[in-house]
């Protein structure tokens, strides 16, 4: 596409959206122009991201969990809560 004196479009490259069909686990890359089937070795490295970034969420869920567990503790020792009455402020929540 000419854009006259040399110049370069400002368009930058299509955009690459990918759905997850978690019922049969394929990957399905969309651009402006409409669906793209990637190949096995591209949906089998972004099938690697995904598993990786979610490993990483359930860390950090898991740390998170944790941690309000810890926070949780020294409340309750702060307010010198006995088993009984932690347990009616757990059930509460």
């Amino acid at each position: 596409m000419p854009c006259g004196r040399g110049r370069r479009p400002l368009r930058g490259p299509p955009r690459l959206i990918i759905e997850i069909n978690l019922k049969n686990t394929r990957l399905f890359g969309f651009n402006t122009k409409g669906k793209v089937n990637l190949s096995l070795t591209e949906e089998s490295e972004w099938i690697q991201y995904f598993k990786e970034q979610k490993e990483k969420w359930q860390n950090l869920k898991s740390e998170l969990e944790e941690t309000d567990r810890q926070i949780d503790k020294t409340v309750y020792l702060m307010y010198g809560l006995n088993d009984e009455e932690i347990k009616i402020v757990e059930e509460s929540v």
